[in-house]
């Protein structure tokens, strides 16, 4: 997962605490998922059940950012 991470641009954040925020969930999930499709936007968003352009939107604003 790290290599993919590192190609999109995304940031592992480090968790120090007992609960995620619902962002650092949803980042999470999402990275998740890209990881098992190998960083395909549009198998991404189709298991995910949002657009490609959502996906895009989402990964534009920084994943996975504190």
């Amino acid at each position: 997962m790290k290599g993919l991470h590192l190609s999109l641009g995304l940031k592992v954040p480090k968790i120090e605490r007992k609960h995620l925020t619902l962002k650092e969930f949803e980042d999470l999930y999402i990275s998740h998922i890209l990881e098992l499709y190998e960083g395909n936007i549009t198998r991404t968003a189709e298991a995910l059940g949002v657009t490609r352009r959502t996906l895009q939107r989402k990964i534009a604003k920084g994943l996975l950012v504190n």
